[in-house]
């Protein structure tokens, strides 16, 4: 095969610009002031989850059977129970990363690979109301390095 032309191939690629995904949810959660994985304690603050439930117990880290509180299920039968009796209000689950991973990055999006993440608002007008405002922060913050409505990422987790 002809070198130049390999040659050529290769600088393609080493040129082209990828942005760090964690460093860019970084800065996205900074411009929102609360991490958009947990974006339902935002949304709801007077919420709280299983650890919030324990540590408003004041149990011991252990239960009555030396289980974690995270692995007891004397305690979890116990916050299921005050949820249902509305003694509890349970954070909802509210995960950002998880519908961007579904609608707003490429096919074949794993660990340790390029890509692009979709940061155009249109693609979340049909969504809930949290959708939309994250996504439209990412779109605000990450527009002008954009290319139709595309950042292109390397993601490592």
């Amino acid at each position: 095969m002809n070198k130049n032309i390999l040659d050529e191939i290769k600088e393609n690629v080493i040129n082209e610009k990828f942005y760090d995904f964690t460093e860019m949810v970084k800065l996205i959660n900074k411009v929102l002031g609360y991490d958009q994985r947990k974006a339902g304690k935002h949304f709801y603050p007077d919420t709280g989850d299983f650890t919030d439930w324990h540590k408003m117990k004041k149990y011991p880290v252990n239960d009555e059977e030396n289980k974690h509180f995270l692995s007891s299920q004397i305690w979890y039968k116990e916050y299921r129970n005050d949820i249902e009796n509305g003694i509890w209000k349970d954070t909802p689950y509210m995960d950002f990363w998880h519908w961007q991973v579904d609608k707003g990055v490429n096919e074949g999006f794993s660990n340790d690979s390029y890509g692009y993440v979709r940061i155009n608002p249109e693609i979340a007008k049909n969504e809930k109301e949290w959708i939309k405002e994250i996504q439209q922060v990412w779109y605000d913050t990450f527009k002008e390095i954009s290319v139709d409505g595309r950042v292109k990422i390397w993601i490592s987790w």
